[in-house]
């Protein structure tokens, strides 16, 4: 019995620490363009207006995603759902280099994808 409740324990301290920890990746993921907007709009990559609609596209976005990955949590693991979500999360955000200078439909396409992945998380 004791050892049930040791096991059960530090299960629950393994998904606290991935939990807190994918939450960190999260914070600094979603942030990315936050971070670089004025050395974008400095070097003139990019303008305020196609940021700010970046921006406005992830936020609406967001929820949806959330509203949708709420009722897969129920049926599949969330561990994996959080896996997931980072991982398409990471690849989105490092997608964004390569389309700043090249076509801004794409730019809008990669921040909704962008917001769904960040709503799983």
């Amino acid at each position: 019995m004791i050892q049930q409740i040791d096991n059960r324990m530090n299960q629950q301290t393994k998904n606290f620490a991935c939990i807190y920890i994918s939450y960190c990746l999260f914070n600094m993921t979603r942030l990315v363009l936050t971070f670089s907007k004025t050395s974008l709009v400095d070097l003139g990559i990019i303008s305020h207006i196609d940021l700010a609609s970046c921006l406005s596209i992830a936020a609406l976005t967001y929820p949806i995603s959330k509203f949708i990955v709420g009722i897969f949590a129920d049926q599949f693991s969330p561990r994996k759902i959080l896996s997931l979500g980072l991982l398409t999360s990471g690849l989105l955000t490092s997608g964004y280099v390569y389309t700043f200078d090249k076509d801004r439909i794409l730019l809008y396409v990669l921040s909704a994808l962008l917001g769904l992945s960040q709503g799983a998380i």
